[in-house]
C-alpha cells in the first residue's frame, strides 16, 4: 500500500470516526530496538501518534519520542540505540554457548552503558553481596 494511502486511510480513521492513534511499546531490551522500526515506519507514512505509552524500555523510547521535536524523534532514537549496542564478547564466545550474554552482563554490571548510566560503587558492592 502506497504510504500516501495509509496516510490518507489514517486520516480518514481519525476525522470520521474520532479515532485516535496509539503507540503501544511494550518492555524488553531485544524488543526496545525493534520499536524503533515500528516508529520509523510510522514517521515514514506521515502517520504522527496521538498518545504513546510504554512500559520499561517501550517507556524509554516513548520518552525519546514525545521529548523531541518531530524532526529530531527519529534520530535520537537511532542516537539512543547505537549508544547501547555493546561490542561481543572475546572471539572465543561462540565456542562457549552462554559467554556472550555473561560477558555483556558483568561489563555492564562493572562500566555501565557510555552515555547512559554508570553504575556506582556502592550498587557494584550490593549486587556481589547479593551473588549476582
Amino acid at each position: 500500500m502506497p504510504i500516501s494511502s495509509i496516510r490518507d486511510s489514517v486520516n480518514q480513521f481519525r476525522k470520521h470516526k474520532n479515532g485516535q492513534v496509539v503507540l503501544v511499546l511494550q518492555g524488553g531490551g531485544a524488543l526496545g530496538a525493534y520499536q524503533v522500526g515500528v516508529y520509523q515506519a510510522l514517521h515514514e507514512a506521515g502517520v504522527e501518534p496521538d498518545w504513546i505509552i510504554g512500559t520499561s524500555i517501550g517507556a524509554i523510547n516513548a520518552g525519546l519520542i514525545v521529548g523531541n521535536e518531530l524532526e529530531d524523534r527519529l534520530a535520537k532514537l537511532e542516537e539512543f540505540w547505537r549508544r547501547m549496542k555493546r561490542p561481543a564478547a572475546a572471539g572465543f564466545a561462540p565456542l562457549l554457548p552462554g559467554v556472550s550474554d555473561i560477558w555483556s552482563s558483568w561489563s555492564t554490571l562493572v562500566a555501565g552503558i557510555p552515555g547512559f548510566f554508570k553504575p556506582t560503587l556502592g550498587h557494584f558492592r550490593a549486587c556481589i553481596s547479593r551473588g549476582v
